[in-house]
Order: structure tokens, then C-alpha cells, then sequence
């Protein structure tokens, strides 16, 4: 077990080493990091994906309702309304913070926030942009 956690540990240095941004003096900016993956260089994404994982008995299509904001800062209006033909779907949708709400067959709600973003990072080699996409789980009350 110790030479595990050893082994693992020698292997978080290693990494930690390997993956950090050197400095290029001469251009006044880092190096990109070579696991660091971009999705987009310059131009900022606007969209990304969510990915909608239905665990319920009703018979599909089913309606999934998507709000602007979230429930802790106040559902905001109707972004969108989807039809689900299947357990897990993925759909495009602007970057932004949401709620997806749901009405089930046994007239139970369920409703969850998430936030489609991505990730700036400035480099030698341009303005790095990540997209990080979500996805959320609704599931039926019993």
C-alpha cells in the first residue's frame, strides 16, 4: 500500500513538473503547457454542449423545459423547451447559467442547475479558450 501511495505521489510531482508553463523571457509571455488541450484559439466559443441523462418510466418524447439563471439566483425566463426522445441526449446551447425543469408523467417535477462556460487562458501561442460543457441528471421521484 505505501509503495502505491509513493508511486503515486512521485507521479503527481513528475506531472506537476512537466505540465507547468515556461516562462519565455524574450516574447514577455508563458509557453503553453503541453496538456493543456484547446477547444479555440482568439476567438471566444459562444456555445457548448449540455448532455441530459433522464432516469424515469415515462414514454418518451419528454418535455424538458430550460430557464435562464439558476434557482438560487432566481429562475429567469424561458430559454428554451426540448423534446427528449430518448434516456441521455445532448443539445447546443449558449454559454450561461440555467435550470433545466422537467414535468413527468406522475406530475412529480424535478428541476437542476448548470452553467455552460469556458476557460481563458493567455499564452505565448494565443489566447487559449476551453469549453466546458455539462450535463445534468433528472430523475423521477419514486
Amino acid at each position: 500500500m505505501k509503495q502505491r501511495i509513493l508511486f503515486l505521489l512521485a507521479l503527481v510531482a513528475i506531472t506537476a513538473l512537466a505540465g507547468c508553463a515556461k516562462y519565455d523571457e524574450e516574447n514577455d509571455c508563458y509557453q503553453q503547457p503541453s496538456w493543456r488541450v484547446c477547444d479555440t484559439y482568439d476567438v471566444a466559443p459562444t456555445e457548448a454542449e449540455l448532455t441530459v441523462h433522464l432516469d424515469c418510466d415515462d414514454t418518451y418524447p419528454v418535455t424538458v423545459e430550460i430557464y435562464n439563471r439558476t434557482i438560487l439566483f432566481g429562475v429567469g425566463s424561458l430559454h428554451t423547451t426540448l423534446q427528449q426522445n430518448s434516456a441521455n441526449e445532448s443539445y447546443t446551447l449558449p454559454m450561461g447559467r440555467y435550470t433545466a425543469f422537467v414535468t413527468f408523467d406522475n406530475d412529480s417535477t424535478v428541476q437542476a442547475d448548470f452553467r455552460l462556460h469556458n476557460t481563458v487562458n493567455e499564452y505565448c501561442e494565443g489566447t487559449c479558450y476551453e469549453i466546458n460543457d455539462d450535463s445534468v441528471l433528472l430523475t423521477e421521484p419514486q
